[in-house]
């Protein structure tokens, strides 16, 4: 599996609001038209961006 970080690097608890709306974009668009925040294109994408989905739902708890 890949791991995803929630915020980008640098980034602050301000900026997950838009880490969470690249999340859900990237979900409702699919990963072959949108890649998820801090992956890259290819097979590996579905699971990288399950991965981001749950950690920044437990940071967000």
């Amino acid at each position: 599996m890949t791991r995803v970080d929630a915020l980008p690097p640098g980034g602050s608890a301000a900026a997950a609001p838009a880490v969470w709306e690249a999340l859900v974009t990237s979900a409702l668009l699919g990963t072959d038209r949108r890649t998820p925040p801090g992956s890259g294109h290819g097979p590996g994408a579905p699971e990288a961006l399950l991965d981001a989905a749950a950690a920044e739902t437990v940071r967000r708890r």
